[in-house]
């Protein structure tokens, strides 16, 4: 099966161009990636002369949500002095690298007696290719994991087949796979990451006037536009102020942009007329996407569901107020005294999201545009809630989300489980 993975892989591009996205999620579950079922080792089954540790596996040698995500778990094990190893599977997702920050790290082999997965599921069949499953039966396997609706789908029932245990990355995604998973699933919330410095004179190296104030809407397109739902923020954004209020200015930064150009030419004509639109879709590294957020004075975030919403809680930890629709992930951080939240009506997915078909009974949020709106003005006038979405952002976002208290978590369930002294 890898040898013929490695045979179809140059098509791949060309074939996910041609078809639409959820045809492409279908076919690359059913005909690329589809696993073998195989019985799940017996409980006792793995290695114990094997040294305990994690042995990482990921794309954190890329520079989407999927590749950020390992690497913040690979500082929450190096917080928590956890013996690990990353096993980087990039090559095998089509994704060219651009972070080689654990690479030092890095291994062909399985050193450890953890497996720690952090891709999602319906990436598993990637790694059933990717690694030696020999290896893989003589350890304990964890999966980390997000998932952005309240049901996990039926289609991916055979993902849990070769784990012991799962992750989550927040209380909505573990209440979405407990209803399914026929193994234990716990939550191990994300963290702010190393927020380090950001580019001294930030608004003159991106070329943004001082006297603006921002707003900034970023997404993944490859994440599903119509769920992270960027429309709606201009909409409010459009509702909140006039072409003629050139005090305020609106930051688009798209990821992976290259098969949505019809998306992003409607998005930017409906803005057309407004004088202050900063639009980035080339690659930001980690401290120039750090940089525009904290020189932004609000980040928008009306997504119709997150699993956990990273980027929101990084400029909560920077001091840059936020406004989101008040559903899924995001709550687990949000309330409304740390968030301009905002109101929702639950309205069928309609086949709009990956694994969901338009007969099937899945709900996502309806962001409320006018409250947004509402939010957008107060923001602008009324500086002691400002202050105060700041200043409790901060908190919130610095005291409970960091990589101490993530590795805590991972520490204390791998001690539990017997597999770490």
């Amino acid at each position: 099966m890898r040898h013929l993975y490695k045979i179809l892989r140059p098509i791949k591009p060309l074939i996910k161009a041609i078809l639409p996205s959820k045809a492409w999620d279908r076919l690359r579950w059913y005909v690329f990636f589809k696993p073998k079922k195989t019985k799940a080792p017996p409980s006792g089954f793995y290695d114990a002369s094997l040294p305990q540790g994690v042995n990482l596996i990921g794309i954190l040698r890329a520079g989407n949500s999927i590749g950020v995500l390992g690497r913040l778990v690979a500082q929450a094990l190096t917080a928590a002095e956890i013996p690990f190893c990353v096993i980087d599977i990039s090559e095998y997702f089509i994704i060219t690298p651009c972070n080689a920050e654990y690479e030092h790290k890095e291994s062909v082999k399985q050193k450890y007696n953890v497996n720690l997965i952090a891709v999602n599921a319906d990436s598993l069949p990637v790694v059933s290719i990717s690694l030696d499953q020999a290896d893989m039966r003589k350890r304990f396997n964890i999966g980390y994991w997000a998932w952005e609706l309240a049901e996990f789908p039926d289609i991916w029932q055979s993902a849990f087949e070769m784990y012991k245990e799962i992750w989550t990355l927040s209380t909505f995604c573990t209440s979405s796979v407990e209803k399914k998973s026929p193994v234990p699933v716990l939550t191990v919330p994300l963290h702010t990451g190393k927020l380090g410095s950001c580019i001294n004179n930030g608004r003159e190296y991106f070329s943004i006037p001082h006297n603006v104030f921002l707003f900034m809407i970023a997404y993944d397109c490859n994440s599903y536009v119509e769920r992270k739902n960027p429309q709606a923020s201009v909409r409010a954004f459009m509702d909140a102020f006039s072409p003629e209020d050139r005090h305020v200015g609106l930051v688009l930064k798209l990821s992976y942009p290259e098969n949505y150009r019809s998306h992003i030419k409607e998005l930017l004509e409906t803005l057309s007329e407004y004088p202050n639109i900063f639009y980035f879709d080339k690659y930001l590294s980690d401290v120039e996407i750090r940089t525009l957020v904290n020189i932004s004075d609000t980040f928008v975030s009306l997504h119709r569901s997150e699993g956990f919403g990273l980027i929101p809680l990084e400029a909560m930890a920077l001091g840059t107020p936020v406004i989101a629709t008040a559903w899924s992930g995001n709550m687990d951080y949000m309330n409304h005294k740390n968030a301009a939240l905002v109101d929702y009506t639950l309205v069928p997915v309609n086949g709009q999201y990956v694994a969901t078909t338009p007969e099937e009974d899945y709900m996502w949020a309806e962001p409320d545009i006018a409250e947004a709106a509402e939010h957008m003005r107060r923001l602008v006038s009324d500086k002691v809630w400002r202050e105060e979405l700041i200043n409790n952002g901060k908190a919130t976002a610095n005291t409970f989300f960091s990589a101490e208290n993530m590795g805590k978590i991972i520490r204390k369930r791998l001690q539990a489980l017997g597999l770490l002294d």
